[in-house]
């Protein structure tokens, strides 16, 4: 991708605080909502976002990976990975299995209990039989000891990395916009249950996704009316409502770059991007 167009980074960073900051008319939300109200939105994607649990999912389904380097590879389209998306995925490598090796502790300890108590053969089977489909949950999601994983991710992220702009925005800079904004209640992160100074997380997924948005160079808009893509499994209030993106979310993305947010969950995204 050529850089030169690009806004220059410390440009980018000032106008990505200052939308934030919400320091402009707050009605911006309001032609993209109307769009979602009337599922009308544009069919052009200018741009794709992807969450940290989107690329857990891609990790393991590398066709799908392959699907959306293609898609965006032909159509030309920026592709944005949020910084901090890239930190979470490291911070949560291997935890789904640690939870579920967790469950299957806790199942082992009920099995003992059970062998212990007069009951049925079946109902000493059926202890049996959630123990075994545990542990094989467990392989399926990759035990994090093996080396597969790490294996695994690497490739992913050989492929990946070379077609993506990842963006991080200046964390102490922002921090204290960030805690401004949780208490405040602001989207997204406000669903978050932990106090802010411990849960800023989403804060600084949606801050570096705008940052890669203004340093993917979009062409200026014109009459043709487009859409940008964040792809997240994230349903919480913070992020969608009733179903769409939050109105915060969609009037900054706006008042930033002109254009339509749109947030899709991975079933969808995978069909937008699949081969027809």
């Amino acid at each position: 991708m050529n850089t030169d167009s690009r806004v220059a980074f410390p440009d980018a960073v000032n106008l990505v605080f200052n939308c934030l900051d919400q320091a402009a008319d707050d009605s911006a939300w309001l032609p993209t909502m109307a769009l979602h109200a009337r599922n009308n939105l544009p069919t052009e994607v200018a741009a794709i976002g992807l969450d940290t649990n989107i690329l857990k999912i891609l990790r393991r389904a590398p066709l799908t990976t392959d699907n959306l380097l293609t898609f965006i590879g032909e159509k030309s389209i920026p592709l944005i990975i949020p910084g901090q998306s890239a930190q979470e995925y490291w911070n949560n490598h291997g935890a789904i299995v640690r939870d579920i090796d967790g469950v299957y502790k806790t199942v082992e300890d009920l099995t003992k209990k059970v062998s212990g108590l007069s009951v049925s053969d079946s109902q000493r089977e059926a202890v049996e039989q959630i123990k075994a489909s545990i542990e094989l949950l467990a392989v399926e999601m990759h035990d994090s000891r093996r080396p597969e994983l790490l294996r695994d991710s690497v490739g992913f992220w050989e492929n990946v990395l070379p077609q993506a702009i990842v963006c991080n925005v200046p964390r102490s800079s922002f921090a204290a916009l960030a805690q401004v904004r949780f208490a405040a209640k602001t989207a997204p992160g406000f669903s978050d249950t932990k106090k802010a100074t411990q849960n800023l997380g989403d804060f600084f997924v949606w801050a570096d996704f705008l940052l890669g948005v203004l340093r993917a160079a979009l062409p200026p808009v014109g009459e043709r009316s487009e859409r940008i893509v964040f792809v997240t499994d994230d349903d919480k209030p913070d992020w969608k409502a009733s179903g769409k993106p939050h109105p915060v979310l969609v009037g900054e993305l706006m008042r930033l770059t002109g254009r339509h947010l749109q947030i899709m969950g991975s079933k969808d995204f995978e069909s937008m991007i699949s081969p027809s």
